[in-house]
């Protein structure tokens, strides 16, 4: 039995829901990744920007 099936329905539509299910939550780790990439150059941009004020 799969952890995160759905109760009541067959075993392909759980098969389905199971892979969208981890594909979204796969998209959303990356996304946040890629936000935490751009806020981390941006600050490494701004660090830059006082650096060569100084």
């Amino acid at each position: 039995m799969v952890r995160d099936a759905k109760p009541g329905v067959g075993p392909s539509e759980n098969g389905l829901f199971v892979l969208r299910t981890r594909a979204s939550e796969l998209a959303k780790s990356q996304l946040e990744s890629l936000v935490v990439r751009n806020v981390a150059n941006k600050v490494h941009v701004m660090a830059l920007r006082c650096v060569n004020e100084w």
